[in-house]
């Protein structure tokens, strides 16, 4: 579970930078942020998987 915070907490962070980004190159904290929710997504479904063996 420890995963699934440190990457909400990632996500959190580029989330954050957002609005510090340069116009232009906002897509890349978006796309990171996108990225470590699909990581804390994975990691979750992952842990559950692995607390029903």
């Amino acid at each position: 579970m420890r995963r699934v915070v440190f990457f909400l907490v990632a996500a959190a962070i580029a989330i954050a930078l957002i609005p510090a980004a340069p116009k232009d190159l906002r897509y890349v904290p978006q796309l990171t942020a996108g990225a470590y929710l699909v990581l804390a997504l994975a990691s979750a479904v992952d842990a559950a998987s692995r607390a029903r063996d």
